[in-house]
């Protein structure tokens, strides 16, 4: 039986592929690190910049993401949510 990622997972998910991905993550990189259809990615990419917690970057060459300070915190405050859920042997 395959288990569903929630929405706020596949979120941490991205945002911690950005951060993995070095300086200057390309699409590609977090569609794989993402493990998410690229339509599915190009939503949840559109909707995290709308929310300012990322910034599409246009470089004369390519396009890439950065994380902002507000994502950060958003990664830090699931990263402690996903450490208490864990202690009481709750999966998120």
């Amino acid at each position: 039986m395959m288990k569903r990622r929630s929405q706020a997972k596949i979120l941490y998910d991205i945002l911690r592929a950005i951060v993995a991905s070095g300086e200057k993550p390309i699409f590609t990189r977090i569609l794989y690190s993402s493990n998410l259809s690229t339509n599915l990615l190009k939503e949840y990419l559109s909707y995290l910049v709308y929310n300012g917690l990322i910034e599409k970057v246009d470089d004369d060459r390519k396009v890439y993401y950065r994380i902002t300070e507000k994502g950060r915190q958003m990664l830090l405050e699931f990263l402690k949510i996903n450490r208490i859920a864990k202690a009481f042997g709750i999966p998120l």
